[in-house]
């Protein structure tokens, strides 16, 4: 019995930490992701060809920026919080969850 007790124990334990590591959210799925939620159409820039530019939408920051290009790498900064990812950018952040949705 404490056998069963100790394994389910450990196998919990297991499964909450790699809750809140979430290696499956990587930079790729998690810029993706907000380019999906936020730009209309992603375009090169006129100064760097190698940089790619956001077309925002009413999305973003309450539509204050409706139309607005924004360089994706200031737009996309990705920090790993326990159990998800948090993007921030110049204006305020979002919160990716573990499950893929964004706070």
């Amino acid at each position: 019995m404490k056998n069963n007790i100790k394994i389910t124990i450990c196998i919990v334990l297991i499964l909450i930490i790699l809750l809140a590591w979430s290696p499956w959210l990587t930079d790729n799925y998690v810029k993706n992701k907000i380019v999906k939620e936020y730009c209309t159409e992603l375009y090169p820039s006129s100064t760097d060809k190698n940089e790619e530019v956001c077309k925002l939408n009413n999305k973003f920051q309450n539509g204050n920026f409706v139309g607005t290009g924004m360089l994706l790498k200031e737009m996309v900064i990705i920090n790993w919080i326990p159990f998800g990812r948090v993007v921030s950018n110049f204006e305020g952040f979002d919160i990716l969850t573990f499950y893929g949705d964004l706070l």
